[in-house]
This record gives C-alpha cells, structure tokens and sequence, in this order.
C-alpha cells in the first residue's frame, strides 16, 4: 500500500520535520511504503534529505502566517500528478508527533469510490461536547465555509490537524477548498478557524459520509489529565507538541527569520513521556474526574 504524508514546514517549522521524522517513519504505518512530502523553504532540509528516497523536499516560498495554513491545499495540488499515483494521502500539522505504531488496520478502509466515503477524518477532541451553537464554525454568512447554527440537525466538528483519505477523495477534497478558500480571500474574508473550518463546511455539505477516527488521533499535548477521557495517554497514537512550550512567544515559530535549536522539540517529547507516567501514577485521582468531565482544560508549562 503506498501512501503519502504531506506537512508544511515554512519558516521554522523545519526544525519538527527533522526531529520528528525518524518518529513518523518508524510509527506511522509502519505496513505501508510511506512517503513523506515536505512543503519548505529549508535549504537545510533539502541537503539532509536529497537521498532519502522516502522523503520529497518540495520548495515552497515562505508566506506570513496565516497564508501557510490557507494556501496549503493550493500547495498540495501543485503535487497532483506525482500524488495521484499513492493509494491514500494523509496531511499532518508540522507538530505532529506519532509516538505509538499506528498500523494499516487501525485507519485505512477498503475504497468504495465516493469521494464522502474514503475521507479519513478525526472527530474534535473537545468541540463536540458542547452545544452545537457555541462551536467554532465559521458564523459568516458571506464565508464560503459557513455553518449555520443547526438546532434540529446534528454536526460533527472534525480536528484539522490530521486527516486523510484515498488519493482520490483527498485530491477532490483539496481541489474543492482551494477554490473556496481563493473566493473567500477575493472577498477580504479569513475563515475563523482557517483551512479548518473550510474542511468543516466541506463535511457538513457531504452530510458526514466519511470515516471517523477518535481524538487521540489528533490531540494536543496540553490536554489536560482530568479533561473528558479519550483513552489511556500512554497509548494514545499521537499527541500535537505543545509548540506554545517553547522559549519564544509562539508566533515567533511561524516567521522565516527564526531559529529553533533541535534539542527543544527533543525536550517536548521527553516532557510527553513525563506526562505519561504521570498519568500511570496518578491515574486514580485522574480518572474518576476525567470521566465524568465533558469538556477539556489545558496544562500549561514551558520548557
């Protein structure tokens, strides 16, 4: 089964691929002949992987913020031809960490040919456990990714830090939401939550006809020991590191003129392994409360 896993890494975003991806390639369908597409404006990383033959650096000139997060589909299409040729296509935030194997069975389905059908997505980790209205759709009625308010019909807000499916349905999916995304832009308009909330409206119009993971496929690191209960933190597939842990303010992450020293991204993975046993030690406190939660707190800490 070929696959391709696609992450933008513009600006300093370059200093995750290169300490993550030794971790993403052992664990991320480990069964599966992955390859990896980075969007970068990395000379550095361009050198480090010019022989890998599992990795391909594509040039991607640095945008201000929150331009690599609206025009990601556009440059996910730049790639068609070559990503046309994978079975499933899978896009992670440069932040994504897969600490756990996750294995073919666990997230591929057999193709059924609808474009709904073969999308892959990951349901909220805290959205959908809050009144419908108060979710983070986007509310303008001149957006392209507007939702409105549903009283009688029920939503599912998925995350957009992970998601995927067959080649073909993610292609559509991209193709779709460029051209929202570029209609909106001509009108001055930024979505609230971003490509986000664009994916959102593309699975409310498609009535939700997809394949549901559950959050811990994509769940942030500062998730919180007695937030609602998504499973056991040790065997969560993945977490979001925590990049607001970081010494600089977080925005400075985004900017082509920073430099992140390696080493902290190693601390942050160190720090989840921390929070592992911390969870395994103090599970009995933790856990009563965090199954009768429906909502999520945040642990805030910097390295």
């Amino acid at each position: 089964m070929k696959v391709a896993f696609l992450s933008v890494n513009t600006g300093a975003y370059d200093t995750f691929f290169k300490v993550l991806f030794p971790y993403n390639y052992q664990n991320f369908l480990p069964d599966c002949q992955v390859t990896f597409f980075v969007f970068t404006d990395s000379k550095d990383l361009e050198q480090s992987f010019a022989l890998n033959p599992r990795v391909k650096v594509i040039y991607q000139e640095y945008e201000p913020w929150p331009a690599p997060t609206l025009d990601r589909f556009a440059y996910f299409l730049s790639q068609a031809e070559q990503l046309q040729e994978f079975d499933y296509i899978f896009f992670a935030n440069a932040n994504y960490y897969c600490k756990n194997p996750i294995k073919a069975e666990q997230i591929l389905f057999a193709p059924t040919g609808d474009l709904g059908k073969d999308l892959i997505m990951v349901e909220h980790f805290g959205q959908n456990f809050i009144a419908e209205h108060l979710r983070s759709y986007e509310r303008n009625p001149s957006s392209q990714a507007y939702i409105a308010p549903q009283p009688e019909r029920p939503t599912t807000y998925v995350a957009g830090g992970f998601y995927g499916g067959t080649a073909q349905a993610f292609l559509a999916l991209a193709r779709t939401l460029a051209q929202r995304i570029q209609a909106d832009k001509e009108q001055g308009i930024v979505a609230h939550w971003h490509d986000e909330s664009h994916l959102n409206r593309y699975l409310y119009d498609l009535n939700y006809a997809c394949h549901f993971l559950p959050p811990c496929y994509c769940v942030p690191q500062e998730y919180d020991f007695e937030s609602r209960y998504i499973g056991e933190r040790q065997d969560w597939p993945c977490v979001l590191l925590n990049k607001n842990a970081l010494p600089s303010p977080a925005q400075d992450i985004r900017s082509n003129q920073a430099s992140y020293d390696p080493r902290w991204i190693e601390i942050l993975i160190m720090q989840e392994r921390e929070l592992e046993s911390w969870w395994l030690r103090d599970r009995h406190i933790f856990y009563p409360n965090a199954i009768k939660n429906q909502c999520f707190n945040t642990l805030l800490w910097e390295i």
